[in-house]
């Protein structure tokens, strides 16, 4: 695949001339890095540093919603300057190619929690705030009119149908790729039984839940620091409105230092939050969590499917 951003600048420039920003050519195009099927670059402009990111795949429709969907949330947050990402200028498809163009934020990656102790009192403000922005439904977001809402009436309903569409995607991958050792007919049936009694247990506790918008990837790699504070909360790719319990699930290395300023900083806002039952919930979200994060990585060389689908079924036979 030749990914390069030179073919676009003509598109981008055009785009931003009616915003009327003007990009700097003259002082180059640097890349910031890549993945698979994207790369990012850096160029000035009459309005300060931007970031240009590409994605090229097989996947075009899905990656031009998620653009979407991302600058309408960025234009959301604008509203809500205490929880500081990155604003997205403007969006848009030239043949295969899917673009985004967003304001550069300062500030590195947090590498170790336990060397960042200083930064984690403004991270607990951050989420804190961001899970105390009420929205309707559940789940990955919609936009109705300027207002995002879940693209399901209620957590339960997302949660449910999702897991079940992540564990018949495994299924499906390791059937037509001949790897049943993965994943056997038999393994699946046993599964998706025990996934069956896990949702018939907690629906109702699902459904009772307070939902609120959440970041949906709360890796270290997405929090940016810059001095002694958080300069920024990028890649909100996977936000959606659930359980805040949910951002902290598969997340070892937020749950020592940063739960008990959390727990402070909502009961400042004024939410009657029961500790234990929140610890507990975070459990509940692990295996289905790690089912996503399986799916997600199926075709990675290094990924062992087999050795996952059993360490998920052992964290769901301890709930049900």
């Amino acid at each position: 695949m030749v990914l390069d951003v030179h073919f676009l600048l003509p598109y981008i420039q055009a785009k931003l001339k009616t915003e009327s920003i003007d990009l700097f050519l003259h002082s180059g195009v640097s890349e910031l890095g890549k993945g698979a099927y994207s790369k990012t670059y850096l160029v000035k402009s009459s309005v300060g540093k931007l970031v240009i990111h590409v994605v090229q795949d097989s996947h075009t429709i899905e990656q031009f919603q998620n653009a979407e969907r991302r600058f309408f949330l960025s234009q959301f947050l604008k509203h809500h300057p205490k929880v500081p990402t990155a604003l997205m200028i403007t969006y848009g498809q030239v043949e295969d190619t899917v673009y985004t163009v967003q304001e550069y934020m300062p500030g590195k990656e947090i590498k170790h929690v336990k060397d960042e102790i200083e930064h984690l009192q403004h991270l607990a403000e951050i989420i804190s705030y961001l899970h105390n922005v009420n929205l309707r439904g559940g789940g990955y977001l919609k936009f109705n009119g300027d207002k995002p809402e879940g693209i399901h009436t209620n957590w339960y309903l997302f949660l449910r149908r999702f897991t079940f569409f992540w564990f018949k995607s495994i299924y499906q991958y390791v059937t037509k790729e001949n790897i049943s050792e993965s994943l056997s007919s038999e393994s699946y049936v046993r599964i998706q039984s025990k996934l069956k009694k896990y949702f018939r247990k907690y629906k109702t506790y699902f459904e009772g839940l307070r939902c609120n918008l959440l970041h949906g990837d709360l890796s270290l790699g997405n929090i940016l620091i810059d001095g002694k504070r958080v300069s920024a909360l990028i890649d909100l790719d996977f936000s959606m409105v659930g359980d805040p319990a949910w951002d902290f699930a598969f997340r070892d290395h937020l749950h020592k230092n940063l739960l008990p300023l959390y727990f402070s900083e909502m009961r400042g806002l004024g939410v009657d939050i029961d500790e234990d039952h929140f610890r507990f919930r975070i459990s509940l979200y692990e295996p289905i969590i790690k089912l996503a994060i399986t799916n997600s990585l199926k075709r990675k060389p290094n990924i062992n499917i087999k050795k996952d689908l059993a360490h998920i079924e052992s964290m769901i036979d301890n709930l049900v």
